[in-house]
Parts: structure tokens; C-alpha cells; sequence
């Protein structure tokens, strides 16, 4: 029975070893998804969202009447007047009144609905924040991931060129004691090893910036270890560019939500002015109550 057991956690022990190395490697993809979820900025980004949805919600809601009720309800005691009868009483009695009243705006200068446009293009202008703050976000995890890459490559090469130079300086330690090669070839070989040394030195000093780098912008724990996943190369066939600058600002107009972020303030801002401009004019109200 033993022996099952210890098979059968055996068993277990190397799917889930199997699995979280699974979970290690990491692409491209999964970098940037994980950047997006956990990263801080646009957390307050979506939070900043949300605010501006429920003022634009809110400002909408100023459009329907307001209502209002009221009850009052209160003893007396000694000399008095009595409210039914307005005549002088010397009894204690009891009294109760209610309202029920209800109020509109009809009209304050357009306040009221350059208010909610105010709200409407603050709301997608926070939206286009968002989206901005998404594409900077993947941008800056991509960078990080490929500069990761690329030192990585770049200390296997330091690596390799550094064997090759150990190797030429006990050739040429040979080559000395045998007389063919001066102290002085050895001097410089041994020279160009503490250069290729110092190469990787720096590579590994880059690599770990790097991988500040990409942790910081995926808010990732800074002892959690992962293995990045190199992307398979792919021929890349760039079509035909228009090389007609306006059209390119044109389309990158349409399509960039930093461009449309400020064109939404600047909406925004003359709604707001619009605000303003609604307190000189007069205001028209109908209300009605009804007190019992």
C-alpha cells in the first residue's frame, strides 16, 4: 500500500513540476497580458473610467424634476394657539402637517446640457487615456522583452569568444615556451581575454537592468524568476508605405487615442465655457407643492 502511494505522489509531483515549468516560460503575449492586469496605472486609469461614467450618469439625472416631501409632527402644552380653529387654548393637543412638493428647470441658459456634454467628452477622453496608457504599456514590455533577448544572445556570444581566448592564451603560453611567440604576443593575448572578461561583465550587468526593466513594468515580484519564450522568426513582408505626410497624420489621427484624448478636452473645455456663459443668463423654474 506504501508503495502505491508513494507512486501515486510521485505521479502527482511531476505533472505539477511539469506544470509550473510550463508556467516559466513566458512569451511576448504573456508578458503584455500579465503587464495589463497587474499593472498600477492603469488600475487607476480604470478607476479614473468609472468616475467619469458615473459624473456623466450623474449629470444627465440634473434633467428630471426634483422631489421632495416633508412631515411634521409635535405636541403643545398650556396656553396656545389651536391651528384648527385659531382660537386660544389653554389644553395640550396635537398637530401634524405634510408636504409634498416637486420642482423643474426649464430653462438656465443651456447650463444643464452643455454640463452633460462636459461630462459625455471628459468620460471619452478618459476612455482614450486609457487605451494610451495600454499601448505605452505594451510598448514598454515589448522593448524590455527584447532588449532581455537580445543581452542574453549577446552573453553567449561574449561567452563563446571568451573560451576562444583562453584558449589562445595556453596556445600561445605554449607557443612561448617553445620560443616561437615573444612574452610580449602573450602580454596581449592574455589583454584581449581581460577585454573579452569584461564584456560579459557588462552583458550580465544589462541583462539584469533589463529585467529591472521589464519586471517594473509588469509590477511583477522582483524574486518571482521566469524564463522568457524567444518569438520564432518570421519573414516579414512590408507592404507599399504612402509616403504622403498628411495622409499618414491623417490616418494616425483617427487612430491614436492621444490625439483624440486632447481633442476630447478641448471638446470638453468648451462646454465647459458654455457652463460659465449659462450663469448670465435668467433662470426659469416651475415648482408645485401640496401641504396638508
Amino acid at each position: 500500500m506504501k508503495t502505491k502511494e508513494i507512486i501515486i505522489l510521485n505521479v502527482l509531483l511531476f505533472f505539477v513540476g511539469s506544470q509550473l515549468s510550463a508556467q516559466e516560460t513566458w512569451s511576448l503575449n504573456d508578458c503584455i497580458k500579465y503587464a495589463i492586469k497587474n499593472n498600477l496605472e492603469l488600475h487607476a486609469a480604470d478607476l479614473g473610467e468609472q468616475i467619469a461614467e458615473q459624473n456623466y450618469q450623474k449629470s444627465k439625472w440634473s434633467m428630471l424634476p426634483g422631489i421632495g416631501a416633508q412631515a411634521d409632527a409635535g405636541r403643545n402644552y398650556g396656553r396656545s394657539v389651536d391651528p384648527n380653529t385659531n382660537g386660544i387654548i389653554n389644553t395640550s393637543f396635537f398637530n401634524n402637517s405634510y408636504n409634498l412638493g416637486a420642482s423643474l428647470d426649464v430653462f438656465r441658459g443651456f447650463m444643464t446640457q452643455n454640463q452633460i456634454g462636459y461630462e459625455k467628452f471628459k468620460k471619452e477622453s478618459a476612455v482614450n487615456y486609457r487605451d494610451n496608457a495600454t499601448d505605452d504599456l505594451a510598448f514598454e514590455v515589448m522593448n524590455a522583452f527584447f532588449i532581455v533577448i537580445f543581452q542574453e544572445e549577446m552573453l553567449k556570444i561574449a561567452n563563446e569568444q571568451k573560451e576562444i581566448s583562453e584558449l589562445n592564451v595556453k596556445k600561445t603560453e605554449i607557443m612561448v615556451t617553445t620560443g616561437v611567440r615573444s612574452q610580449a604576443e602573450l602580454l596581449e593575448v592574455k589583454a584581449n581575454l581581460e577585454k573579452d572578461q569584461l564584456q560579459c561583465i557588462r552583458t550580465k550587468n544589462n541583462i539584469e537592468s533589463a529585467w529591472i526593466r521589464l519586471k517594473k513594468a509588469m509590477n511583477l515580484p522582483p524574486d518571482q524568476e521566469i524564463k522568457l519564450a524567444a518569438p520564432e522568426e518570421e519573414a516579414v513582408v512590408a507592404d507599399q508605405i504612402n509616403t504622403d505626410i498628411n495622409e499618414l497624420y491623417k490616418v494616425f489621427s483617427q487612430q491614436s487615442p492621444y490625439i483624440q484624448m486632447y481633442e476630447n478636452d478641448w471638446k470638453a473645455s468648451r462646454k465647459s465655457l458654455g457652463v460659465q456663459k449659462a450663469g448670465y443668463f435668467p433662470t426659469i423654474r416651475l415648482q408645485a407643492s401640496y401641504n396638508v
